[in-house]
């Protein structure tokens, strides 16, 4: 699929090694087939062996992967819909450092925006927050915030379990932005498996008089009052950042030197 979407693109090798400067340290392409996928025993490295030495394999790459998962998404969301027309289909977004994805392609083929939230203990505010104002530019609308954590992650280095407060914090700062509903990942703490230590509404102890459980309760109650007000309001905005994701892919792709 790889080579036949880049020889779909450029029609011919010479528009090819010209488009992706291949005379540079020999790597000129004589046939498709010896054109492969960046990895580790080749010119790639880096976070899933996405950068490379050849700026064009990285972010051709990149378009590559987001087209071939856009694909695949539309036709499973065309299954649901045969069964299922009315209810909203959607997938989850992640933040900026997963960039894998261009959502504003995406973005036309989710009746909703969804999108998970897991800001670092030490995050400052306004990187959730542009983030949040990102996916309510997506489709110029209301988002829903998917996944957050009621307390602690399990996978940062640093993982502590939130301050009081804290927890809703969080979660307003999305409304604020945009968001329609919040929603937490998970209800019932695991026993097993990789996510056993991360938080949950209700803990292994199965209680229901935590500090986590009472705050989460003060909190529906709260956006129970404020939701006829606020549900699907819109932000008039007099200054804008403009962020597009191929154009990101390519800075970063293109001023790394190999050393």
């Amino acid at each position: 699929m790889w080579n036949d979407w880049l020889r779909n693109k450029y029609k011919t090798l010479g528009a090819f090694n010209k488009a992706w400067n291949m005379n540079v340290w020999s790597h000129t392409i004589y046939d498709w087939d010896e054109i492969v996928v960046p990895n580790e025993l080749g010119d790639a490295w880096g976070p899933e062996s996405s950068e490379t030495i050849v700026a064009g394999l990285s972010i051709d790459y990149l378009r590559f992967q987001s087209e071939s998962l856009q694909n695949f998404f539309t036709m499973e969301k065309a299954v649901i819909k045969k069964c299922d027309p009315e209810t909203p289909v959607t997938t989850n977004f992640h933040s900026l450092p997963n960039k894998m994805i261009d959502y504003q392609k995406w973005a036309k083929d989710q009746d909703i925006i969804s999108y998970d939230s897991y800001p670092t203990y030490d995050a400052p505010a306004y990187k959730p927050a542009f983030l949040y104002d990102l996916m309510r530019s997506l489709e110029h609308q209301p988002f829903m915030l998917m996944e957050s954590a009621s307390s602690q992650v399990n996978w940062q280095s640093y993982s502590p379990l939130k301050r009081p407060g804290q927890m809703a914090a969080t979660e307003l700062q999305a409304v604020a932005h945009g968001a329609d509903t919040v929603q937490f990942f998970q209800l019932k703490q695991a026993v097993g498996g990789s996510e056993k230590f991360h938080s949950a509404i209700i803990a292994h102890s199965q209680r229901t008089d935590t500090r986590v459980f009472k705050e989460l309760t003060d909190l529906s109650q709260k956006l129970k009052k404020a939701g006829p007000t606020i549900l699907g309001s819109k932000t008039r905005v007099k200054v804008a950042i403009v962020f597009n994701w191929r154009l990101s892919w390519s800075i970063e792709r293109c001023h790394r030197y190999l050393g």
